[in-house]
């Protein structure tokens, strides 16, 4: 059995909306002050936007994109382009995806940020599937 390039193309979006929603989920329950104000389709666009941002930078496994877009939500979905430890460490190319989140959650947390680790039921859909 052969899986073509389109049907490969499908299974992966599918993935990506299973992802996007169950951000939305979490986003509102673990940061529910930052969120607030935003619509659905409006958090959607911002997660949406933060993995392609994850991606560009190596950050690939979902927990990795996870935390990545948790911290965004707490230090603002512009953090990229106005903090510089994050922007540095994100050009870090000595740094791979997840050497990446580790300096960022490091760093992160050192200056009193929230924890943002992903949820548990993110976790195991990871080693689900």
């Amino acid at each position: 059995m052969r899986i073509r390039e389109d049907q490969m193309a499908h299974f992966a979006a599918l993935a990506k909306r299973s992802f996007t929603e169950r951000m939305l989920r979490h986003l509102r329950e673990l940061a529910p002050d930052e969120v607030a104000a935003l619509t659905d389709s409006a958090l959607r666009g911002h997660i949406e936007a933060s993995m392609d941002r994850a991606a560009q930078h190596d950050i690939t496994l979902e927990s990795d994109v996870a935390t990545f877009i948790v911290m965004l939500a707490y230090l603002g979905w512009d953090a990229p382009g106005r903090v510089e430890w994050l922007r540095t460490t994100l050009r870090d190319r000595e740094l791979d995806g997840s050497g990446k989140i580790r300096t960022l959650l490091a760093a992160y947390e050192a200056l009193g940020g929230a924890t943002t680790g992903a949820s548990p039921e993110l976790a195991e859909e990871e080693q689900d599937g």
